[in-house]
């Protein structure tokens, strides 16, 4: 296969990657890293700040600008552990999981729209190749 034919597949992927991501929906007013982190409380109970930090992968100092960011915004509350005084842990508020409900709805729409038009196993098929052509230009990094 030549460069020319390549470059047609390059542009054909290139519209895909543009159409999977919807423009910026300026009615939420979160950041990538206090959507991560309000993600992370969804998905895991009684977790703390240090927690969190491994998690995301960032230090301590970042997360705690973050959880005072969600706190001012009502995103998050505190909560003290029980047994360590010094450690607390972070729940995500009402206001927060409505926030992320919403944004998600509106960031997933394009992934549904796909899963709604594939049949269930070329649904699965096409994030089995996405996820094994991630794996193979891991390798080339």
């Amino acid at each position: 296969m030549d460069w020319l034919d390549m470059i047609k597949y390059l542009e054909d992927i290139r519209r895909f990657s543009k159409n999977m991501f919807k423009k910026k929906d300026e009615q939420h007013v979160l950041s990538r890293d206090e959507l991560d982190l309000l993600s992370l409380l969804v998905i895991y109970e009684d977790i703390t700040s240090l927690k969190l930090s491994q998690k995301m992968q960032v230090s301590k100092a970042f997360i705690s600008r973050l959880i005072d960011q969600l706190l001012q915004k009502e995103m998050i509350s505190k909560r003290k552990h029980p047994s360590d005084k010094r450690s607390y842990y972070i729940d995500i508020s009402d206001k927060g999981r409505m926030c992320l409900n919403q944004f998600y709805s509106y960031y997933l729409e394009p992934i549904y729209s796909l899963y709604k038009n594939f049949t269930p196993d070329e649904f699965k098929q096409f994030i089995t190749l996405i996820h094994k052509a991630n794996v193979i230009l891991r390798k080339d990094d």
